[in-house]
C-alpha cells in the first residue's frame, strides 16, 4: 500500500471516529424574511395602535389589568437559611422608586414593556450596567444601574446563519466604542472584549450590548427570533374599524355627513348628459 493511500486511510479513519455535533437547520425563510422586516412590520402595528380607538382601547386595558393590583417582590426562595443581605434590599428598594435617571420608577417601566408587548409582542428590557474586572481581563463583577424599555423598532437581535444568537461584533463593556470582528482581543484598559448580542440605532448611532444586558420577551406568538404583533391577525378588521372612524370624524369636522343620491333611470347615458345632474362634493 502506497503511503499516499495510508495517508488517506488515516484521514478517513480519523473523521469517522470523530464526534460531530449534529447540524442547525438555520434560519427558515419564514423566520429570514421576520428578521429583515420586523421594524416596517411593527411601524404598522405601533400606527394602527395611534389610530383605531378600539385597539388602543384594548391595550390600554391589558395594561391596567396588569398592574392594577400593584406588583411586589416575593422571596425567591423562603426556605433559605442564607443570610439577607439588607444592602441589596435597600438597592431594591431604590430601583422600585426610581429605576432610571430619567425619573422613572420601575413600574412605569414595566407598564411600557407590557404597552409594548402587547402591541408589538416583543418587549424588551435593557439593563444599563457597570463592570469590574479581574487580572485576566474577564468581568468579576456587575451592578446594574439603570433599567429601561426600549422600543421595539429600535433595537434587533444578532443573529448567526445556523440561528444561534450571536453576531460578528465583540465589544468592550466599559468602552462602547473599542470593537472587533473575531474574539479574543482586548481593550486598552485590559477588560477582554464580549461578544454582542443586541443592537440598537438611535439617530443613527449604532449600540451593541451583551447577553446579559437585554431581558427579550414574547407574549402571543413567541417564536426562534421575534415575536408577532397580534394587530396584523387582525389587520382587515383594524383597517375597516380605521376607515369607519376616519369617516365618522370627516362628518364630525365638515358638520355633515357624505350622501349618495340615488336616481331611478333606464337611461343612464343620457342622465349622465343632462346639465340639470347636481354634482355633490
Amino acid at each position: 500500500m502506497s503511503r499516499v493511500q495510508q495517508y488517506i486511510d488515516k484521514k478517513i479513519a480519523n473523521y469517522l471516529m470523530k464526534r460531530v455535533s449534529t447540524t442547525r437547520p438555520g434560519i427558515g425563510h419564514h423566520e429570514s424574511y421576520a428578521a429583515g422586516n420586523i421594524a416596517p412590520s411593527l411601524g404598522l402595528a405601533y400606527y394602527l395602535e395611534n389610530e383605531v380607538s378600539v385597539f388602543s382601547d384594548s391595550v390600554l386595558k391589558l395594561k391596567q389589568e396588569m398592574f392594577r393590583n400593584g406588583f411586589r417582590w416575593d422571596n425567591a426562595d423562603e426556605d433559605s437559611t442564607d443570610e439577607i443581605d439588607y444592602t441589596e434590599i435597600e438597592k431594591l428598594d431604590r430601583f422600585i422608586k426610581k429605576a432610571n435617571y430619567n425619573g422613572q420608577s420601575l413600574k412605569e417601566v414595566l407598564s411600557d414593556f407590557e404597552f409594548n408587548l402587547n402591541v408589538a409582542d416583543n418587549g424588551y428590557l435593557l439593563l444599563v450596567k457597570a463592570y469590574d474586572y479581574d487580572r485576566f481581563g474577564e468581568i468579576a463583577l456587575e451592578d446594574v444601574k439603570e433599567i429601561l424599555s426600549i422600543d421595539p423598532r429600535d433595537i434587533k437581535k444578532m443573529v448567526k446563519k445556523d440561528g444561534r444568537m450571536g453576531g460578528n461584533v465583540w465589544i468592550c463593556p466599559t468602552h462602547r466604542d473599542v470593537k472587533k470582528g473575531v474574539a479574543g482581543h482586548k481593550c486598552y484598559c485590559g477588560a477582554v472584549l464580549q461578544q454582542a448580542y443586541y443592537e440598537t440605532t438611535s439617530n443613527e448611532n449604532k449600540q451593541y450590548y451583551l447577553k446579559d444586558e437585554v431581558l427579550y420577551s414574547a407574549k402571543f406568538y413567541p417564536s426562534i427570533l421575534y415575536g408577532f404583533p397580534p394587530a396584523l391577525k387582525m389587520l382587515d378588521d383594524l383597517m375597516a374599524y380605521h376607515f369607519l372612524e376616519k369617516r365618522t370624524r370627516s362628518y364630525y369636522e365638515r358638520g355633515r355627513p357624505p350622501g349618495i343620491v340615488m336616481i331611478p333611470t333606464n337611461n343612464q347615458d343620457s342622465l349622465r348628459g343632462s346639465p340639470r345632474v347636481l354634482v355633490f362634493h
